[in-house]
């Protein structure tokens, strides 16, 4: 039961948002804080776990349906140079402001290689620009195509730090 009205409230949360005109995704992170506030966070996140697990996995599936093999093909360079400056610009703010914050060595680097993937955010902001006309299809198919290709791109590159850390 008590997994029923976790999930309840975060359903209706996303819905109530929605009939507001907000997006589901901005309701249920709502829905997420209000919940992760409560005294039962505990309990509700050991119960939702096995779910988050199982959505992760409708979620990229989902996202590998979106992907246009042709649209990847005709625009693999553009695709690469997008996500080469996309990653490299986020990797040197995040590894900046690591660094701001007083750690040194290896950190800053580490986390400038591990975190610079364009996140599932980037997703909701393109949806939300298709829908409001200020993208195109194409241009959701690259920040999509970009998308993917820096999550694949991180768990190598991330891998490179201890190595970077130590020749330099």
């Amino acid at each position: 039961l008590f997994l029923v009205a976790t999930a309840a409230i975060g359903l209706g949360v996303g819905y109530a948002a929605h009939a507001a005109g907000i997006s589901y995704a901005l309701g249920a992170f709502i829905a997420g804080l209000a919940l992760g506030g409560s005294e039962l966070s505990h309990r509700a996140l050991g119960e939702i776990t096995p779910l988050r697990d199982l959505f992760g996995l409708v979620f990229f599936a989902s996202v590998g349906l979106l992907v246009d093999p042709a649209f990847l093909a005709d625009r693999w360079l553009q695709i690469l140079a997008v996500a080469l400056v996309v990653c490299g610009v986020k990797g040197l703010v995040l590894a900046g402001v690591t660094r701001l914050f007083g750690y040194v060595n290896i950190v800053p680097l580490a986390v400038g290689l591990s975190m610079f993937a364009v996140g599932e955010l980037g997703f909701v902001i393109t949806a939300a620009g298709v829908a409001e006309g200020v993208l195109t299809r194409d241009d959701s198919s690259l920040v999509l195509a970009v998308a993917i290709t820096s999550m694949v791109l991180t768990p190598p590159l991330s891998l490179l730090a201890a190595p970077a850390y130590a020749r330099f």
